[in-house]
């Protein structure tokens, strides 16, 4: 047997990120014990004593800190230590700051691209020491030597642009990716060159900038108000709808088994995905927890004691709480605002999907105007916290009449509303409206379909370069959201158009 008489221990190891257990070398990050108290034979009782004494009491962390992965091998100490830092830095709670770190974890195909997503996450930025194109959770618009190439380009450009900027190969990689995601495989090229030119011209691309006032704004906006036949192919509910009697037998909106209505109060073991089937590696797979779609071996990863319901369709949820149109039911109101975003938060009772929260705000000065709790009507199953951001019914929460009453102080029928995915939001509230402007449907230009829409998330991040939904749900932040989406492109088009 080899005997390196503890000569290598005191060499660091060669390797980055090595994870051997017993790896001869030394690794200063993960050496707990002093160089002064190591010894190639045993240690005394004494000694161990003395070491155990000083090592400072391991923090305890709520459910052993973290869950566990198995397609990734991630150190222990470093998954805890991000979880702390999750905790400090975005002010969450334990429970919230493992959520978050494990669906990092879950999401990374590599050691490598963990400690990334972690950096990014926690704006902890540094230059990577390779060119490599983020992974796309869409159909690739190039190949991945195209895109690599294409961001070698981009980085020499933003060295000699900016040659004091300390991250150039990030911003190139960050820059590809965000045409790669906005863009189909035959306008992706054109935006590179166009990007390309862009850098080697700066001077050309500088922006004329004009400032628009609130009735340049408006009158840009209405020209964006969707036409009711395009809301109703994206699933907006344009007519009051003719009332259809409920049946007693439902289908669970998450495990999909079926159900009376008049047992959903009896407790019950469902189980289900969380998150959404998304595209990675050829394969589709769940963002919660990683399980490929379809894989009948693998039990879901949540839980729940209850079964929930949507109502079927349009006719049902008149037959439980009418619809009604905002120019038949709403008083034309001189204090009203000209355009408002808004999002409202829902959880499941046994009456289905109900109305939780109203939040408005004015499109103008991005201040919030309305921010209401509503009391559902059924009994409560679940508010559906991790979405809605709501724990519990609060005693100040309004009636549901009450709440849409509110509403009508600050808009009427003639208000453009503004907000993303807003077929959800009216039908909760039981509105029918006309003016919308929905950032689902609007952007990327050209490229959503009643089958495919971009997140809000995505856009805000693709065009404003902010991160939102990082933490608890904030339906305020997700309004402001899509307002500031509606207004960078109205802005886009206004400069476009003092460039020709």
């Amino acid at each position: 047997m080899f005997k390196h008489d503890d000569y290598f221990s005191r060499i660091n190891c060669p390797k980055n990120n090595c994870q051997l257990i017993n790896c001869i070398f030394k690794h200063p990050e993960r050496d707990t014990v002093p160089d002064t108290l190591k010894s190639s034979s045993e240690p005394s009782s004494n000694v161990k004593r003395k070491i155990e004494n000083d090592l400072p009491e391991p923090k305890k962390v709520h459910n052993e800190g973290f869950k566990p992965v198995h397609h990734v091998k991630i150190p222990s100490n470093d998954r805890l230590k991000n979880i702390k830092s999750i905790e400090s830095i975005h002010k969450l709670d334990n429970t919230s700051s493992q959520q978050k770190e494990f669906e990092l974890a879950i999401k990374s195909n590599s050691l490598k691209e963990y400690y990334s997503n972690m950096s990014v996450y926690l704006n902890i930025e540094s230059d990577p020491q390779f060119i490599t194109p983020k992974q796309l959770n869409i159909s690739s618009p190039a190949t991945l030597q195209v895109r690599k190439s294409n961001i070698e380009n981009i980085y020499e450009l933003i060295k000699l642009t900016e040659p004091n900027l300390k991250t150039p190969k990030l911003k190139a990689i960050n820059e590809e990716y965000k045409i790669a995601t906005t863009t189909s495989k035959f306008t992706y090229m054109p935006n590179i060159k166009r990007k390309i030119h862009e850098l080697k011209n700066p001077e050309k691309y500088k922006i004329k900038t004009k400032e628009l006032t609130n009735d340049d704004y408006y009158n840009e906006l209405l020209k964006l108000v969707i036409p009711k036949d395009k809301l109703v192919k994206y699933g907006y509910i344009m007519d009051v709808p003719t009332p259809i009697t409920p049946s007693e037998e439902r289908k669970c909106r998450r495990c999909g088994k079926e159900f009376k209505l008049s047992d959903q109060l009896l407790p019950i073991h469902c189980q289900f995905h969380a998150g959404k089937a998304i595209k990675r590696d050829r394969k589709r797979v769940y963002e919660c927890c990683g399980d490929v779609l379809g894989d009948n071996e693998s039990e879901p990863c949540t839980s729940y004691n209850y079964h929930v319901f949507y109502w079927d369709n349009p006719g049902e949820m008149q037959s439980f709480l009418p619809f009604k149109i905002t120019s038949d039911v709403f008083t034309r109101n001189e204090n009203a605002l000209k355009a408002i975003g808004i999002d409202c938060e829902m959880g499941f009772t046994t009456k289905g999907f109900e109305l939780l929260r109203i939040t408005a705000v004015d499109f103008f000065t991005g201040e919030e105007v309305l921010d209401v709790l509503v009391k559902p009507i059924g009994e409560v199953i679940d508010l559906n916290s991790r979405w809605s951001g709501i724990e519990s019914i609060k005693d100040e929460a309004l009636e549901f009449n009450e709440s849409i009453k509110l509403l009508n102080d600050i808009m009427d029928s003639e208000t453009v509303l503004i907000g993303h995915g807003l077929e959800n939001d009216l039908n909760s509230m039981r509105l029918i409206h006309n003016r919308i402007v929905d950032t689902a449907i609007l952007y990327p230009p050209h490229k959503t379909s009643p089958t495919f829409r971009y997140s809000l998330k995505m856009l805000v991040f693709n065009y404003l370069g902010k991160k939102i939904q990082t933490g608890q749900h904030d339906s305020g932040e997700d309004a402001l959201g899509a307002i500031d989406i509606v207004k960078y492109f109205i802005k886009k088009d206004q400069t476009s158009i003092l460039s020709k």
